[in-house]
């Protein structure tokens, strides 16, 4: 069986159901009262999480695998270049710790969370990332990517009734992606980003939950998350000095 050739029309394609998938979970929250991402995440099961983390996977498998990431790193020793992002998600984590939650809000966090950055990680920084580099040079399909990435997040103001809000988790996760996608082509493999973006959105929503009711933070402390991830995009466009002028670094991707 000939594997699945997945060029920016098919990966855009695939975007198109991925986010349908997505968007049916944030959507059936409009018919409840606007709860926390925390509370969301914590209350059982995300089915459109899971269907879209199966959808997704299950084309990588069927295409290209090691070229859209499902590999190890390449060469092993590259894994160390995850060390800034793994940072902020152990920060993450050790902060959520001081207040240490349930076991069984812990867990359903944590199942949640790796279910999501699995999704995420195989949708836009293996299959999206791939079709891009097809058409574009390095840089400027991390950038397409990374900014598609945060696109996605205004979702969650269907869950959490905070547009503002989540235009400005938006804008953050569009610098961090791009962080992310620089250690994906480096590596190029999809695992420690999604080990550390599990890891990260675990601990976030954890450390939320021990933190409820959020104090209000008015003014200026409300772009602290774009503050926050900013060495993760300044870090992410380092890795990237070398690939900035080179076409196709992702093995496999090649011009239509």
């Amino acid at each position: 069986m000939r594997p699945l050739r997945l060029g920016l029309g098919a990966s855009l394609a695939a975007l198109v159901v991925w986010l349908a998938l997505t968007a049916g979970g944030a959507l059936g929250k409009t018919s409840r009262a606007p709860e926390a991402l925390w509370e969301s995440a914590s209350r059982g099961l995300g089915w459109s999480w899971l269907l879209a983390a199966l959808f997704g996977t299950s084309l990588v498998l069927l295409s290209d695998r090691r070229a859209l990431g499902l590999r190890l790193p390449v060469p092993i020793a590259t894994l160390r270049l995850a060390w800034l992002p793994l940072l902020y998600a152990v920060a993450a984590c050790v902060l959520a710790a001081a207040q240490p939650p349930s076991v069984a809000l812990a867990g359903m966090v944590l199942l949640n969370t790796s279910l999501v950055a699995l999704s995420e990680e195989v949708m836009f920084r293996g299959i999206l990332l791939h079709g891009l580099m097809t058409r574009l040079q390095v840089l400027p399909a991390v950038l397409v990517s990374s900014v598609l990435f945060g696109a996605l997040h205004t979702l969650n103001a269907f869950i959490t009734g905070d547009l503002f809000a989540s235009l400005l988790q938006a804008l953050a996760a569009a610098l961090q992606g791009v962080g992310l996608a620089a250690v994906r082509v480096r590596t190029s493999s999809l695992w420690p980003m999604i080990l550390v973006h599990a890891l990260y959105d675990c601990g976030l929503l954890l450390l939320a939950a021990g933190s409820h009711p959020a104090p209000a933070t008015p003014g200026a402390a409300s772009v602290f998350p774009i503050l926050f991830v900013r060495p993760v995009f300044v870090y992410g466009l380092f890795l990237l000095r070398k690939n900035a002028r080179r076409p196709d670094p992702l093995p496999a991707a090649r011009r239509s």
